[in-house]
């Protein structure tokens, strides 16, 4: 409400991980690197929405609004595919970022099909991790004029569909995180797979980062009539076994 965090929601549900453990890789390190140029291709699209609501509360005038849309648009997009494309509305930015990640994946299908090695294809999204939306940020604060003092958050939501290598991967960033942007990554309980980063040096709770757990309260407590505690376990538990077996759907707790 102050205007000092802005939230850039990115899901790293089943779906994104299916496409990304789909693949025939040769090595780890082509897994590694299919994994971080798909995470920054998705930051890139998390941002999208981003922009029009800073838009919508930095901007007051409706044709300053729109001119910032249009150098938003226009610098990104000239950036994104490396000054082959330049488009002035966010729905068209957003389609430009589906053509681009089409055409990637359709090229690593015809190579592996061929038995072709991927090293060759190369496009902007295969900097460094959260690199281009470290640029979509600054984009974003120099023309819509974002106060300095504005915390900027990448929510990454469930991780628990990671593997340990993307968890090592994403700890790094963790490690190296400075200035205004920080990160949020929610698991279920205990799932953060490893400590360990690529830089040797392991993250630690407390110093690199720290554990909320969002149910710090047992759920009994919140109540004091028991016949109400059991009915919310026996609903509970049955959401959860139907979720994993219709052949467990029976069950009672």
């Amino acid at each position: 409400l102050r205007k000092n965090v802005i939230g850039i929601y990115v899901p790293t549900n089943i779906g994104l991980v299916g496409s990304l453990q789909n693949k025939p890789w040769q090595n780890s390190a082509e897994a590694e690197s299919f994994f971080q140029w798909r995470l920054n291709v998705h930051s890139c699209a998390a941002v999208i929405p981003v922009i029009r609501s800073c838009l919508a509360h930095y901007i007051r005038r409706p044709l300053d609004r729109k001119l910032g849309e249009l150098d938003i648009c226009v610098e990104l997009s000239k950036t994104w595919s490396r000054g082959a494309r330049e488009v002035s509305t966010l729905e068209a930015l957003r389609f430009l970022l589906v053509e681009l990640e089409t055409t990637r994946v359709d090229a690593i299908a015809q190579r592996r099909a061929r038995r072709e090695p991927v090293e060759g294809l190369n496009d902007y999204f295969d900097s460094d991790l959260f690199q281009p939306v470290r640029h979509a940020m600054e984009t974003m604060s120099l023309h819509m004029h974002i106060p300095e003092d504005a915390q900027w958050m990448i929510c990454i939501d469930e991780a628990e569909y990671l593997t340990e290598a993307h968890h090592r991967i994403l700890n790094t960033q963790l490690r190296t995180a400075a200035g205004n942007l920080v990160f949020k990554i929610a698991t279920m309980p205990f799932a953060h797979h490893t400590l360990q980063t690529n830089v040797g040096d392991p993250v630690r709770d407390g110093h690199d980062f720290e554990y909320v757990y969002v149910d710090q309260m047992p759920v009994d407590t919140r109540r004091h009539d028991d016949a109400e505690f059991l009915r919310f376990a026996r609903a509970a538990f049955a959401r959860r076994i139907r979720a994993q077996s219709d052949r467990l759907g029976p069950l009672s707790l």
